[in-house]
């Protein structure tokens, strides 16, 4: 059986929460994906982290617990169907270890440096810019998609 995200997340904060205060230190690092212009669903659940993530970092700063939120781009991995690293692309390693390097300095962030280049041009761009790239790139996706359906039906 698989639990609901939400359930899982609470579940996870109710434990490191007691142990946190009762200790009076502590850091818990969440990870969402970093999907701000790729699809809804994802957009939501990182919204959903963040915001989370925001509220339990001011509600546990004063008992010494930190709350962070490290949002990766792509990683390549069997998952996203990368599979040679690049520079945009890093590999599970690689993302690890840069993600280990930020513990504990923003709330939300996106360790990986290539990854936080773009994650800056995506915030800065403007709305029509980013649109027309999502549209694009979708369509382009879509189109890649059907070459391979029909190819595989002849």
């Amino acid at each position: 059986m698989t639990l609901p995200y939400t359930f899982c997340t609470a579940f996870r904060v109710s434990n490191s929460y007691d142990i946190a205060v009762q200790h009076k230190v502590g850091c818990d690092d969440l990870s969402a994906c970093s999907c701000g212009v790729f699809d809804l669903s994802p957009l939501c659940m990182q919204a959903y982290v963040d915001v989370f993530t925001r509220s339990m970092q001011v509600e546990l700063a004063a008992s010494g617990v930190t709350y962070q939120n490290m949002a990766p781009l792509f990683v390549a991995t069997k998952m996203s169907k990368i599979r040679k690293p690049s520079i945009a692309a890093p590999s599970p390693t690689q993302w690890a270890q840069s993600a280990v390097k930020h513990i504990g300095y923003e709330t939300i962030s996106c360790p990986y440096w290539f990854h936080a280049v773009e994650w800056y041009c995506i915030a800065v761009a403007p709305a029509w810019l980013m649109n027309m790239y999502v549209l694009n790139m979708h369509l382009g996706m879509r189109k890649r998609y059907y070459k391979k359906k029909n190819a595989k039906a002849q």
